[in-house]
């Protein structure tokens, strides 16, 4: 699901729905899998203009907002076993450009990003 409409990682829901299928939260396996990598804090170019101050806000905002869900969740759920933890090795979108969504220029690209940064976890 899309970061900006609940939590900006949603683990909370996939304990719930394992739980359904589990006795015990240590029969739980998670990997965690964010969008946001860290090396984007620290891509910045001088702005003059109020857009790209607020979207360097953001970056910085959301990566930090993101992790920290992750690491509150840990703490929350102890006994839940967590396998990996990925983060794109590059920024995945910037920008204006996350408001775009064709296939061509965004998401596919997107789409093997991922697949090359999984491939390398596993």
């Amino acid at each position: 699901m899309d970061g900006g409409t609940v939590w900006n990682t949603n683990l909370v829901s996939a304990v719930e729905r394992c739980r359904e299928q589990v006795d015990h939260d240590s029969q739980i396996t998670m990997d965690i899998l964010e969008c946001s990598p860290i090396d984007k804090i620290g891509k910045y170019k001088m702005d003059s203009h109020a857009i790209g101050n607020f979207m360097r806000f953001r970056q910085i905002y959301s990566w930090a907002n993101g992790n920290h869900d992750v690491h509150e969740f840990m703490q929350a759920y102890p006994e839940v076993n967590f396998r990996y933890y990925v983060e794109p090795e590059e920024s995945l979108v910037e920008g204006m450009d996350e408001l775009r969504f064709d296939n061509a220029t965004v998401t596919w690209p997107m789409q093997v990003k991922g697949r090359a940064d999984g491939q390398k976890t596993v």
